[in-house]
């Protein structure tokens, strides 16, 4: 009997054994999937990030081109380059307007009574009367 016993011990003993082994394959198979999950994610922040950051460059660029055109037509209506900066950074110092800004303001007037366009190559502006804005078309 004690020979029947051990080789029942052994048995279960295999058993558990191949139990565990089982167990831990399944386990490194589920670690190796969320590994790979996490790895995807990580692949598709960097990407998200990369596009992200690109467009970000391009508007960046964009409104550097539309400042430069702005301050153009600021230039061609006759304000320096003194004023305009003075304005861009302390707009509530112009208490007093020079004789650059009322001409300037008196030309704005002006493209609201007609309606004017303007542009800068291919883009084109209108100053609206009605809402006393200027649209991009």
């Amino acid at each position: 009997m004690s020979d029947h016993r051990i080789g029942n011990d052994d048995n279960k003993r295999t058993v558990k054994l191949a139990r565990i082994r089982d167990n831990q394959r399944r386990s490194r198979a589920v670690r190796k999937d969320y590994l790979n999950e996490l790895e995807a994610r990580v692949r598709r922040c960097r990407e998200t990030e990369a596009r992200a950051s690109q467009e970000l460059q391009m508007t960046a660029r964009k409104v550097s081109e539309e400042n430069q055109r702005l301050r153009q037509l600021l230039q061609q209506q006759g304000l320096s380059d003194i004023e305009v900066e003075g304005y861009s950074t302390h707009p509530e110092s112009l208490q007093y307007p020079g004789a650059t800004t009322i001409a300037l303001e008196s030309k704005i007037e002006e493209w609201k009574l007609h309606g004017l366009d303007f542009g800068f190559g291919n883009e084109k502006y209108t100053f609206t009367a009605q809402m006393g804005t200027y649209q991009h078309r």
